[in-house]
């Protein structure tokens, strides 16, 4: 039989994940990274270096990242939200070994 191979350990909104407990608890877990998975929606708009820290931190833990925005004039899931290039630029940077300090 097969099992799921990737199990969602956070998803709540950009406020929850900024609660220290939640952020705390995210950094302190022992497991294999690329095991997991998170989903982080109603980021409002970051600036770009923001965006880089936001990607660095959720990247530490796990292997798959789900980063959803927030625009309350869209359906977040018909359409690409305006932070998905800065989200595809600091990702990319972090895949490289790029620095997001």
């Amino acid at each position: 039989m097969d099992l799921s191979n990737l199990t969602v350990i956070f998803e709540q909104t950009f406020d929850a994940w900024l609660d220290r407990t939640s952020y705390n608890g995210l950094k302190t877990l022992t497991v294999d990274r690329n095991s997991v998975g998170v989903i982080v929606h109603s980021i409002p708009y970051v600036a770009p270096s923001v965006m880089s820290w936001i990607v660095k931190q959720l990247n530490g833990v796990s292997g798959h990242l789900f980063l959803v925005g927030y625009d309350a004039t869209m359906n977040h899931y018909n359409r690409f939200s305006p932070l998905f290039t800065d989200f595809v630029a600091a990702l990319t940077s972090a895949q490289d070994g790029g620095s997001m300090d």
